[in-house]
């Protein structure tokens, strides 16, 4: 799948280098001007935003909150 075919949503300017990994893409929103270095990983059971201006170094996971919580995770660095 490619990352503008994701159900969630992917902003202006995004780049993720080898290799990406998700549960399964549709709760995964992704800001403007976006680099992901090697080896991201997604676990996006619940919303996982990631805002403008994000660059994330290699072989970084980032992970939603509980699927029971009520709560959505937003990273802005």
């Amino acid at each position: 799948m490619k990352l503008k075919e994701m159900p969630g949503s992917v902003g202006e300017e995004v780049w993720i280098a080898k290799t990406f990994n998700c549960d399964n893409g549709k709760n995964i929103f992704i800001g403007n001007h976006f680099f992901g270095s090697y080896n991201l990983t997604v676990l996006d059971a619940r919303e996982v935003f990631i805002g403008n201006h994000v660059m994330i170094g290699p072989n970084h996971s980032r992970t939603s909150t509980h699927s029971k919580s009520k709560t959505t995770t937003s990273l802005f660095i």
